[in-house]
């Protein structure tokens, strides 16, 4: 808790964060840079009149939060990109026995899903103003999404054969729905279809590893 944060809860008064959606590893926030930008999937993106406004009515930045971008054949190309203390831990645990990474599998979606909610509560508890998602609310997002989810995409770690992380990330959807122009129809869902089998652009979303690892 911040000095001001005491000093009002000692005046029976609360501090205002926002605009914040749910939980800090939601979308929040103002965008201030990247307009020309497509926007990611969830990602906050907003109209760049939004800073203004908010400014005029006497509020002030609370804290930054940026996202990268970067090309994987850049990637391939300059191994440099990753700190070499990177490339000496992935070397080690490759031929590790005591640690595994498995992409998540339908055939047991639902104790994996419910795995992922465990590591999530537990992992983000050391975030600032997180605050746990239910079981009902974690596996109903879960299923919303596995219509378009790439399961390498979803990872789950596991040190002697218990869950220690996890790491989600997502194939732009918007990339495909960028072409529909907003427009809902039949013509769009099969156009839908066929972009989203196209989509070149993935968006790493969450990584969570249990404290003690």
């Amino acid at each position: 808790v911040s000095m001001a944060e005491r000093w009002l809860q000692a005046r029976g008064m609360t501090m205002t964060r926002g605009p914040i959606d749910g939980a800090p590893t939601d979308e929040c926030g103002v965008l201030i840079a990247g307009h020309d930008r497509r926007p990611a999937i969830w990602e906050a993106h907003t109209p760049p009149y939004y800073q203004r406004l908010l400014e005029r009515q006497g509020f002030t930045k609370y804290d930054d939060v940026f996202a990268y971008e970067f090309a994987l054949s850049r990637l391939e190309r300059d191994g440099d990109l990753l700190p070499p203390l990177v490339h000496r831990i992935a070397a080690r645990l490759h031929t590790s026995t005591s640690v595994s990474v498995r992409s998540v599998n339908d055939r047991t979606w639902e104790a994996d899903v419910a795995i992922a909610h465990m590591l999530y509560n537990t992992a983000f508890r050391t975030i600032p103003g997180h605050t746990d998602m239910s079981f009902a609310n974690f596996r109903a997002l879960a299923q919303s999404l596995r219509p378009f989810l790439d399961r390498d995409l979803m990872l789950l770690a596991e040190v002697d054969g218990r869950p220690a992380g996890f790491a989600v990330a997502l194939p732009d959807l918007n990339e495909a729905l960028a072409m529909l122009n907003g427009e809902e129809s039949l013509w769009n869902l099969i156009k839908l279809h066929w972009y989203r089998r196209r989509i070149r652009t993935i968006c790493f979303k969450l990584l969570g590893v249990l404290p003690e690892y």
